[in-house]
């Protein structure tokens, strides 16, 4: 179920009941009921309270988590894949920490350092590979971007499911439990994704994204999904993996062609992604990657060519 704190209150459900508010009672009726959700809606420093304080009672939740994950009866190994690219230390860190914290315990960690200069990178992956069987990493020789990094990860990923996680992000302790407790309610299941948010430079969580349930019309319009997702590996393979030449949006490319092949999609609705919001990423501002947009509106123009349909992608 949703946070209380936000339950009902997603962009999406608000867009919907205007325009239901819109046919029925004109726009006047309509523009004050905005007014007045809007007043409601809770406020960024809010949301941070809120926020920090599911974080401060995360490890009294641990034990109940490890006995709930202990219990599944489907319990598939699943294959976080991470490229990584000169990122900084302590970022790093925090990340590979988080996978390592789950409370769901049958993961594997496949980490692909994509020719980073900076080597400290490189003797951290060394380092938690030593540390934990489950850490595995491979050290490519030529840079390739974040594609040909990804494809890297998922070469050495074995388990029955993936997924996808940058390399300074952050998921919570119950992240993977969620997404395979989700499976187990149904195993025929190729996708699941869940609602995500940001984390600043000072650490506080904001800008929570409540997604919609499974809509391949809303996905054409932007890469809702996103993080965090599992998917059927053996489809992902089936599918291609990553493809180079869409860097930025390599992961929407991939799930647009994921997608044509399954409706077996559904959507857990909790946070469980922190998206870092840093300088340069497009977590603060997709001005930071120029190459992005181009790289989506090829992956539907792709789209359009592969479904065999006319029409024409343009930035709004």
């Amino acid at each position: 179920m949703l946070e209380p704190f936000l339950r009902g209150r997603g962009p999406f459900a608000l867009l919907v009941k205007a325009g239901r508010e819109f046919v029925a009672s004109g726009p006047a009726h309509v523009a004050r009921r905005v007014f007045q959700v809007l007043r409601r809606m809770p406020s960024r420093s809010a949301y941070r309270r809120w926020a920090a304080e599911q974080d401060r009672r995360a490890p009294e939740r641990r034990a109940a988590l490890r006995a709930a994950q202990a219990a599944l009866a489907y319990r598939p190994l699943v294959s976080v894949l991470m490229p990584v690219y000169n990122t900084r230390e302590d970022w790093l860190r925090s990340a590979i920490e988080s996978v390592l914290a789950q409370a769901y315990d049958n993961w594997e960690l496949c980490l692909a350092d994509d020719a980073s200069p900076d080597l400290r990178v490189r003797e951290v992956l060394s380092e938690y590979a030593a540390r934990d069987p489950r850490v595995r990493v491979e050290h490519r020789a030529q840079g390739g971007h974040i594609a040909a990094a990804t494809n890297s990860a998922l070469a050495l990923a074995t388990g029955e499911f993936l997924c996808l996680m940058d390399h300074d992000d952050l998921i919570p302790q119950d992240a993977l439990y969620e997404l395979v407790a989700r499976l187990n309610q149904d195993p025929a299941l190729d996708m699941i994704y869940s609602d995500e948010d940001k984390i600043d430079l000072a650490g506080r969580r904001d800008d929570a994204a409540i997604k919609p349930d499974w809509s391949p019309e809303y996905l054409e319009s932007c890469m809702y999904t996103a993080h965090l997702a599992i998917y059927r590996a053996s489809l992902a393979r089936e599918v291609g993996g990553f493809r180079t030449g869409y860097d930025g949006a390599q992961d929407y490319d991939f799930v647009l062609r994921f997608t044509e092949h399954t409706n077996r999609v559904a959507h857990v609705p909790r946070i469980l992604y922190h998206w870092r919001a840093v300088p340069g990423s497009t977590a603060a501002s997709m001005d930071g990657k120029g190459y992005v947009v181009p790289s989506g509106v090829r992956a539907l123009q792709d789209r359009l060519a592969r479904t065999g349909r006319t029409g024409t992608v343009a930035q709004s």
